[in-house]
């Protein structure tokens, strides 16, 4: 509860720093670069080498990336049937899938499980949530926040192997695993790291808009359903399909189904209003996200109680 409280301080600045003070206009676009170019490399070199992989750490690997694919499907059909734009089609490409595993995720899941429940959390954030996200990002913009003859695999293809964090992470898993980073180099990338969050919140104040148009309330109705409801849904549904195949542990199935129910990722809706992706789709998104999943996460925790242990 005290990185909701966080949450909402930094959101609150925001706001009122838009109305009170008078900045530049792209004064979010530079905030942006400066979490995508610093920060979250800072984060992924100073927590993938931590990592331990075991056997018992499948189903928050593979959950994010089922759910991905049933949420290509889903803003695929559903798209075209309502016929949404191509910016809130890519948006939701990203606000769905992607949730705020780790600033909200993390202290959720140990209030809720505690410290043992800590290592799942941390796993289906970084291998499963990062990893999507680095991988994601690019993709959507390229394929979305551009012209439609820029969407070539090719231009795809470029992007993806040139966005920074994605870069970062390949050196990562590749040379740094079981690398023991120097004291003063671990200390520079957890303060680097500890600004993502002010700032990412930050950002969504300063374009925070408490009206939402009147098209748009549908891909919002539909995204805080899919990410809120859904996306818990399938991973339950996978962790029961699971269980008897690899033996899973308890503890690995409820919280896999407790992260996937977190609200959107704003690192996440940042990248999509970066690329000019339905901004306040996003902002709402978020907000909204955010304030019912204190209603929804509970009803989660007390299902996958009932039907996991």
């Amino acid at each position: 509860m005290q990185n909701l409280i966080v949450i909402c301080v930094f959101i609150t600045l925001g706001v009122l720093t838009r109305r009170l003070c008078t900045l530049p206009d792209k004064t979010p676009f530079w905030i942006n670069r400066f979490i995508i170019f610093v920060v979250l490399p800072a984060v992924i070199l100073r927590q993938v080498p931590r990592l331990e992989l075991r056997g018992d750490v499948l189903l928050p690997v593979v959950s994010p990336w089922i759910f991905f694919a049933c949420t290509l499907a889903a803003v695929h059909l559903v798209g075209q049937r309502m016929q949404w734009s191509r910016d809130v089609r890519g948006a939701l490409l990203l606000l769905v899938p992607l949730g705020n595993t780790s600033y909200l995720g993390y202290p959720m899941t140990q209030a809720f499980y505690g410290a043992q429940g800590m290592p799942y959390a941390i796993v289906f954030d970084q291998i499963g949530n990062f990893l999507l996200l680095a991988m994601l990002v690019p993709f959507v913009q390229a394929r979305f926040g551009g012209q439609p003859t820029q969407a070539s695999w090719r231009f795809i293809g470029k992007r993806i192997l040139s966005f920074p964090p994605f870069i970062v992470l390949c050196v990562t898993l590749l040379l740094l695993r079981d690398v023991a980073l120097p004291d003063w180099l671990d200390t520079a990338l957890l303060l680097i790291g500890m600004t993502m969050a002010p700032l990412a919140m930050f950002i969504v104040g300063l374009q925070l808009s408490a009206k939402v148009a009147r098209e748009l309330r549908a891909p919002l109705s539909f995204a805080l359903g899919m990410k809120l409801l859904a996306s818990p849904l399938v991973a339950l549904v996978l962790c029961l399909i699971a269980d008897p195949l690899i033996d899973g542990d308890a503890l690995a199935a409820q919280v896999t189904v407790f992260e996937a129910a977190m609200p959107t990722m704003v690192t996440a809706a940042i990248m999509a209003m970066a690329a000019g992706l339905a901004p306040r789709l996003c902002m709402a998104t978020v907000g909204l996200g955010l304030c019912l999943s204190l209603i929804t996460l509970p009803l989660w925790y007390a299902i996958t109680h009932w039907l996991l242990v």
